[in-house]
């Protein structure tokens, strides 16, 4: 169902903004921050879990 492999934090902030190699992700870490926050409010009860893997970044795993 999941592709269960973390997403790397400043991957999650190119893939928001449409950041390619010439031009650059403009989104910062406390963005990322914020948005990761609302979205495991949004997630309780749902059965799934955003994990924060320190060093890689996050990962969607559904509760066992």
């Amino acid at each position: 169902m999941f592709d269960m492999r973390p997403v790397e934090q400043g991957a999650a902030g190119d893939e928001c903004d449409g950041a390619t190699d010439e031009r650059p992700s403009q989104v910062q870490y406390e963005a990322i921050e914020v948005v990761v926050y609302r979205l495991r409010k949004k997630l309780a009860g749902t059965g799934l879990t955003l994990m924060t893997l320190r060093g890689l970044g996050y990962l969607l795993r559904a509760d066992a």
